[in-house]
C-alpha cells in the first residue's frame, strides 16, 4: 500500500542564497520494495528548481536544457521553475539570483523528496583596517546584493553605492541593499567615532607657561574633566586645573637654556561623538641673561645727555627695555617714573638709572647702569676714545624669584 508524503517549502524570497552547493549522492537511498526485496541504492531522481526570472542557472557547472525550463509559475510572474530529470551523484547549483532546489525520487511503492534552500540573508556591518575614522572601513557581510547605498545619521551618503565604504567622520552608519524585485534591506546602524587627532604646540618661555585646551580642527568644545597629562615633562611640572582644565607648566630651573616635552590629551562636548584631540608640547627655556654698562656723556655745565638705549645691557632677542630712576620704581614697574625719552635723557655724573628687560614671560631688572661724563667739549667728535663701556654685575641686587634685571649706566667726568 502506498502512502503519502509532504514537503514543507519555505516562502520565496529574493535574499535566499545564490547556491546550493553541494547536494551529496542526490540519487542514492537504499530502500526495499515489492519490485526490489533485495533493496535497491539508486533510486530514479528529479531535481526542482525555483529562481527568479532572467536568472542565469548552472548544474554542475552546466546550463540546464531548454527541454527542462524555465517554465512560468502559477500565480507569479517574478519567478521560474526547471525540472531536470535523472540527476545522479553530488550536485551544485549556481544561480546570480535567488534560488532553491527540491528533490523527488522513488521506486515501486516507494517514494520520497527533499528540499533545499539556504535562510534568506540579513545583511550586517562588519570594520577593518581600524576603529576609528579615518582609517575604519565598514562592509556588508554577505556580499551577495545587487545594490548598496550607504546612509550616516539617516542622511544618504551621495556616491557611496559599493559594499564597502570608508568613513571620514563620526557618525550612525547604516547601508541598504536590494537582490531581484524584493523591497531593500537595511542594515542595523553602526556607531564609528572620530580617531583622536595628534597635534604639535611650542612655547618659549622663562619660567612658566599657562595652556589653555582648544581643538586645532573642531567645532566642539574641551571638557576640563577629560583633560589628562599622558606624559609628564622632564624639567617642570604640569599642573591641571580642574575646574577649567588648563594647564601651567612651571620650568624647574628657570633661567637655564634647556627643551622640555610632555603630552596632553582631552576631549569635547559632544554626548554621542565627543573629538578627542592628543598635544605634544615643546617646551624651550630661555635663559635672560644681562649685564651692566657704563655710559659717557660730555659735560656741559654739569650735566650730560646720555642715549640709555645705546647700552648694550642683553643679546637676548627680541626684548622690550624700560628706564626708571630708582630700583622701587622698576620693581614696581610705575608708570608716573618711566623714562618716555631714553634716547635723550639728561643727568649729573654718576646718576643711576634702572633698566627693566623683559622677554617672553621673564622679567630682569639690571643691578644698576651708572653714568659718568667727560669735560671735553669735543668728546663727541673723539667717538673712539669716549666709547668705552665699563661691564660689572651686582646680584644682591637682584632680589625677584623672576630674576628681574636692573642696570646701571656710569657717567665718569674726563680730565681735559
Amino acid at each position: 500500500m502506498a502512502t503519502g508524503g509532504f514537503n514543507f517549502i519555505p516562502a520565496l524570497n529574493c535574499y535566499l542564497p545564490k547556491q546550493i552547493n553541494e547536494l551529496g549522492f542526490i540519487n542514492e537511498n537504499f530502500v526495499h520494495s515489492n519490485g526490489n526485496p533485495g533493496g535497491i541504492l539508486n533510486i530514479p531522481t528529479k531535481l526542482n528548481l525555483i529562481t527568479e526570472r532572467g536568472a542565469t542557472v548552472t548544474v554542475n557547472g552546466a546550463t540546464p536544457l531548454p527541454a527542462t525550463g524555465p517554465y512560468d509559475m502559477t500565480g507569479t510572474t517574478n519567478w521560474v521553475t526547471y525540472g531536470i530529470p535523472n540527476v545522479t551523484g553530488t550536485i551544485t547549483v549556481v544561480s546570480n539570483k535567488a534560488i532553491t532546489a527540491g528533490i523527488t525520487a522513488g521506486s515501486d511503492a516507494v517514494g520520497y523528496g527533499g528540499f533545499f534552500a539556504g535562510f534568506p540573508t540579513q545583511p550586517v556591518i562588519l570594520k577593518s583596517g581600524g576603529d576609528c575614522a579615518p582609517g575604519i572601513v565598514l562592509t556588508v557581510d554577505p556580499i551577495i546584493y545587487d545594490t548598496y547605498q550607504w546612509y550616516r545619521n539617516g542622511i544618504l551618503i551621495n556616491g557611496a553605492t559599493s559594499s564597502s565604504f570608508s568613513p571620514t567622520q563620526s557618525g550612525y552608519y547604516t547601508c541598504s541593499v536590494t537582490m531581484g524585485s524584493c523591497a531593500p534591506l537595511v542594515t542595523e546602524q553602526f556607531k564609528v567615532q572620530s580617531c583622536t587627532k595628534l597635534s604639535t604646540a611650542v612655547y618659549n618661555i622663562c619660567t612658566s607657561q599657562t595652556i589653555t585646551p582648544a581643538f586645532s580642527n573642531s567645532a566642539q568644545t574641551p571638557v576640563p574633566g577629560t583633560v589628562a597629562i599622558t606624559t609628564p615633562p622632564a624639567l617642570g611640572t604640569a599642573v591641571i586645573n580642574p575646574a577649567t582644565g588648563v594647564i601651567t607648566y612651571t620650568a624647574n630651573t628657570p633661567g637655564t637654556a634647556a627643551t622640555d616635552t610632555f603630552t596632553y590629551t582631552f576631549c569635547g562636548n559632544d554626548p554621542d561623538f565627543p573629538d578627542c584631540e592628543t598635544v605634544t608640547v615643546t617646551i624651550n627655556i630661555l635663559a635672560l641673561t644681562v649685564t651692566n654698562v657704563t655710559l659717557y656723556a660730555c659735560d656741559i655745565n654739569g650735566q650730560g645727555t646720555f642715549n640709555l638705549t645705546t647700552a648694550n645691557v642683553t643679546n637676548n632677542t627680541p626684548v622690550t627695555i624700560t628706564y626708571y630712576p630708582t630700583l622701587a620704581d622698576a620693581q614696581a614697574e610705575n608708570p608716573a617714573a618711566l623714562i618716555s625719552t631714553p634716547n635723550t635723557y639728561t643727568a649729573p655724573n654718576g646718576t643711576i638709572i634702572y633698566a627693566v628687560v623683559k622677554t617672553l614671560s621673564a622679567v630682569k631688572i639690571l643691578p644698576r647702569l651708572p653714568f659718568h661724563f667727560s669735560t671735553k667739549l669735543l668728546c663727541w667728535i673723539i667717538t673712539t676714545e669716549f666709547s668705552v663701556m665699563t661691564i660689572w654685575t651686582e646680584p644682591s641686587l637682584s632680589p625677584y624669584p623672576i630674576l628681574p634685571v636692573l642696570f646701571l649706566i656710569t657717567l665718569p667726568i674726563l680730565p681735559m
